[in-house]
């Protein structure tokens, strides 16, 4: 399998936990998500697992915003 090496500003990016966006507003959880390169087997980065209180408020701003939005009903 033929393997390119990452941008250094993708390196630095998947470097930092990446955390939740939710109305535009950054949301830290307490759980983390161990993301793994499939290639390698090596830690890729980690990201911010969404509990279901997370979830559900994603999904009510989201619906605010389509209703709300020039695409809404």
């Amino acid at each position: 399998m033929k393997t390119f090496p990452m941008l250094q500003e993708v390196e630095g990016f998947l470097a930092q936990r990446q955390g939740l966006r939710i109305g535009a507003k950054h949301v830290d959880t307490k759980k983390t998500l161990h993301v793994i390169n499939p290639s390698s087997g090596e830690l890729l980065t980690s990201v911010a697992c969404a509990s279901e209180n997370e979830i559900d408020l994603a999904v009510g701003v989201a619906r605010q915003a389509f209703h709300s939005g020039p695409w809404g009903c």
